[in-house]
């Protein structure tokens, strides 16, 4: 009959509504689970991208100084930028300033001051927000070494010199927030050639700011 015909037809037509509605909602919950990914992937503590750095530090001199000579620790700064190439590896060019070695014997006194630039690679061993690290570098170092007599008469010495420095690292990196993080180092310096006694380490804390 009739009146039979026309409710079929009208619960047809709402199993279909309801169908639409169920698969607009479908629709609505993949776009909202993408967003979310994304979101993710940019956030990741792992993430690949730029990133900006300073750190300050505590360099205790490693000298090869000889006898009757004494070396006072210096203390320095640095500043890096770098990329994380992948999630488990990061490179990075860094500048390290060095506020001055002082060296102390018998007779005279002497300050080793520098700068130095290198490319680092470090391999991350964890990858969430917590991350311990081991590095490897290379550059060059500038030093200038500059010496007196106890009366303050200057000696003769070679003045500035470039030398090829080589460092070796380990560290922690804890993510504060998804772009801050904290970042703590030792690290030793070895410098060869004509400075090849100028060997130090660093004991350093800093942070990344992250893209």
């Amino acid at each position: 009959d009739d009146i039979s015909l026309a409710s079929l037809q009208e619960a047809l037509e709402a199993a279909q509504r309801a169908e639409r509605r169920a698969e607009d909602a479908d629709r609505r919950a993949r776009k909202a689970m993408d967003r979310v990914r994304q979101l993710e992937k940019r956030f990741a503590y792992d993430r690949r991208g730029f990133f900006l750095g300073g750190s300050a530090y505590y360099a205790p001199e490693v000298f090869d100084e000889g006898d009757d000579v004494s070396v006072k620790s210096s203390l320095g700064a640095s500043g890096r930028i770098g990329y994380r190439v992948h999630p488990r590896i990061a490179i990075d060019v860094r500048y390290d300033y060095l506020d001055g070695f002082d060296a102390f014997d018998p007779g005279a006194t002497g300050t080793v001051d520098g700068w130095a630039v290198t490319g680092n690679v470090r391999f991350f061993i964890l990858r969430k927000r917590w991350q311990p690290w081991v590095g490897f570098g290379g550059g060059a170092i500038v030093s200038d070494f500059d010496a007196r007599l106890r009366n303050g008469q200057k000696l003769e010495t070679d003045g500035q010199e470039t030398d090829p420095i080589f460092r070796s690292a380990v560290g922690l990196d804890t993510y504060l927030t998804p772009n801050f993080v904290l970042t703590l180092e030792a690290a030793i310096n070895g410098v060869s050639d004509d400075r090849d006694y100028i060997n130090y380490g660093q004991l350093g804390v800093g942070f990344d700011y992250r893209f």
